[in-house]
């Protein structure tokens, strides 16, 4: 089930990033690929550990992933910020309408 989850993850917010971002689309794939290759497996890890409501551990990712956006893609704080907040919140409201079936 984690690797379906996050294959919709990828699904999701990759061609997000790619859209709204403003780079060479090489790169902005590649980093955003090896960027979500690490949060989302850090995410599943604190959320086992820690049990804390899943919003809380997302609002975390959000910003791991802006600050990355705006070092790597160099796109402003309040672009890097945006796409984030847009690309997770759309992968966090489809994992909520998918998880009752799953």
């Amino acid at each position: 089930m984690f690797l379906f989850y996050f294959l919709i993850t990828l699904l999701i917010e990759i061609p997000l990033v790619l859209w709204l971002v403003k780079a060479p689309a090489g790169s902005k794939a590649e980093i955003t690929l090896v960027l979500h290759l690490f949060t989302w497996p850090a995410m599943q890890v604190a959320w086992a550990l820690t049990h804390a409501e899943l919003y809380w551990l997302e609002l975390g990712v959000v910003a791991v992933e802006a600050v990355c956006y705006n070092l790597f893609f160099d796109n402003g704080w309040m672009r890097s910020l945006f796409v984030s907040l847009l690309a997770n919140g759309c992968s966090y409201a489809c994992g909520l309408m998918l998880n009752p079936y799953f």
